[in-house]
């Protein structure tokens, strides 16, 4: 990883610590009542991602993140109680400020890509409901983001959710 060994301890942390707490933060938003059935889902969707990331071989420094947020399943519990959209997002902030100044454009935009990825597979790993006005149809919605994407698929984004990921993508966009 060029230029990962220049970072201090904390901003490591917080760059392998983000692909997992964008996962939670996202499973957390919109909880069905008096059950945490989606979030179970949204969690499993979380960790099978992190490992479908890491054992990619085109992306070597979303990976390399990948693997290292895996084999900090310790501190999972921890970075849970720090998964709140303020400290999420203020963490995101820090991480891709120092991303700028230590990291190849490629990686960066890597690292961008791996946080967009898990935020949408957590957020459609469980189906809230149909999107009558197609404002969030996953497809054109990614499309926006990355280029690509079908009509055709399935929408499972909440309001709450959809409103997450409009803030995450803010944040990735800018």
């Amino acid at each position: 990883m060029s230029g990962f060994s220049d970072f201090s301890e904390e901003d490591k942390l917080i760059i392998v610590s983000l692909p997992y707490r964008i996962g939670v933060w996202i499973s957390g938003v919109d909880d069905n009542v008096n059950t945490k059935y989606d979030d179970n889902i949204e969690l499993k969707e979380l960790e099978e991602t992190l490992n479908k990331l890491a054992a990619q071989g085109k992306q070597r420094f979303a990976a390399s993140i990948s693997k290292h947020t895996l084999n900090s399943k310790k501190a999972w519990r921890d970075w849970q109680g720090k998964s709140d959209e303020v400290s999420v997002l203020e963490d995101l902030n820090q991480a891709l400020e120092t991303g700028e100044k230590n990291l190849e454009a490629e990686q960066l935009a890597e690292y961008k890509k791996m946080l967009w990825h898990i935020g949408l597979s957590v957020a459609r790993s469980f189906g809230e409901h149909i999107d009558p006005d197609h404002e969030m149809h996953m497809n054109r919605f990614f499309s926006k983001f990355f280029g690509g994407g079908h009509k055709s698929s399935k929408e499972n984004v909440s309001d709450a959710e959809k409103i997450a990921l409009k803030k995450l993508q803010s944040i990735l966009k800018a």
